[in-house]
């Protein structure tokens, strides 16, 4: 069974030891593995290389072979690439990415270079941090099984999502001054944290088995986000935004350049960029969450110990519709906080017990009983629901 670590910690790892121990780090895809290493680059002020497993040769890490002397003397010399032994000697982080996909002769091209810190007969600047990543071989993602020799040479670390990370790192302010992430998609995984990565619920893979398919990762989140910024500022000022984007001025009368909204993004737009970006159904769910402007909708959690804060409608109630769906998202953020073992809204529901479980259940309508999934119901028997399992036997 694998120990995992959040991002966080393996920063933390990884600046304690990196330059003695080369570090490996095995994760699904877009989880932040290459951000963190350039975040410990940028806080030692360490220039950070990279070579990547799919596009690199043996020679890349060895070097070329020159013959020097003369006579009996000549012998063949290995001359290192610039890349990983720069002219002006400073340490450096060396980021060896999709490591895993190498083959087996640029794997073995490395053996001296993660245990011994060597690139042929010359060291490493000292100092310098060795860090490599790759994506985990159960997530079918492109990957090789490694080598014993090069597996028993680096210290792995399984990378899991924390939400809470990811949350702290999208409020942070960029080099614009706005937050990494839009307060938006926040403020709707902050509620549904189980959508910020794809997890296929039988196999449990990160990565949906048709490669055509978008799927959810912090990565494409954060994507997701970048795009919307982009385009609502295009919408709002098509002429202004190509002229701060390509320095070009245009002339307004251009047909395309006519559509502009002032309000920015229309429901279409945030639509085609969520299901070009995320999985299938968490963009369904934002689209639903965008169109209705839910902002201060709570966890699940919240709403089985304020049974009040939902609002109170029926079907026949269609002169506000938007209380209508804002019901239903509640009520299915509750039944997927249960079916998602992962998430801490299920953690949350836990800890607070049978006896308020039962009371929030029990007063629920008897159509919301009937949706319960079987799983959830097994969820419920384990967290002590007693009476919500009987009522649901007399339906």
């Amino acid at each position: 069974m694998k120990t995992e670590v959040t991002l966080a910690e393996a920063k933390q790892i990884i600046m304690s030891m990196g330059t003695n121990q080369s570090i490996l780090m095995l994760a699904s895809p877009g989880v932040g593995k290459s951000d963190i290493v350039q975040q410990i680059a940028d806080t030692l002020g360490y220039e950070c290389r990279s070579l990547l497993g799919t596009q690199i040769a043996p020679e890349d890490i060895s070097g070329i072979p020159r013959i020097e002397g003369e006579g009996d003397n000549q012998r063949s010399v290995f001359y290192p690439p610039k890349l990983l032994l720069p002219a002006d000697g400073k340490p450096f982080v060396l980021f060896l990415d999709e490591l895993p996909i190498c083959n087996q002769e640029v794997q073995k091209a490395m053996y001296s270079l993660l245990l011994d810190r060597k690139i042929g007969e010359r060291k490493l600047p000292k100092g310098t941090i060795v860090v490599a990543a790759g994506n985990n071989i159960e997530d079918s993602a492109m990957v090789r099984a490694m080598s014993t020799a090069l597996v028993n040479r680096v210290i792995i670390l399984h990378i899991k999502v924390s939400v809470k990370e990811w949350l702290e790192w999208g409020s942070q302010i960029d080099d614009n001054g706005k937050t990494k992430v839009r307060d938006d998609i926040r403020a709707f995984i902050a509620a549904n944290d189980f959508c910020l990565q794809y997890k296929d619920p039988d196999t449990g893979s990160k990565v949906p088995s048709n490669a055509n398919e978008p799927f959810s990762t912090p990565r494409s989140w954060a994507a997701l986000s970048a795009a919307m910024d982009a385009l609502e500022e295009f919408r709002k000022n098509p002429a202004a935004r190509i002229k701060s984007i390509y320095g070009k001025k245009v002339d307004k009368s251009v047909s395309f350049l006519q559509n502009a909204e002032a309000d920015g993004l229309t429901e279409k737009d945030v639509e085609v960029l969520a299901r070009g970006s995320i999985s299938a159904q968490h963009a369904d769910a934002f689209c639903t969450y965008k169109k209705y402007n839910f902002q201060e909708m709570k966890p699940a959690e919240y709403y089985i110990e304020h049974p009040d804060a939902i609002p109170q409608t029926s079907g026949e109630d269609l002169t506000n519709s938007s209380k209508i769906f804002e019901r239903a998202i509640i009520f299915d953020r509750i039944q997927q906080a249960l079916a998602n073992p992962d998430s801490s809204s299920y953690k949350a529901i836990k800890k607070l017990g049978g006896k308020k479980i039962d009371a929030f259940f029990c007063s629920m309508p008897k159509e919301f009983m009937i949706i319960l999934a079987e799983k959830v119901l097994k969820t419920l028997q384990q967290f002590g629901a007693t009476e919500t399992i009987a009522r649901m036997r007399l339906q």
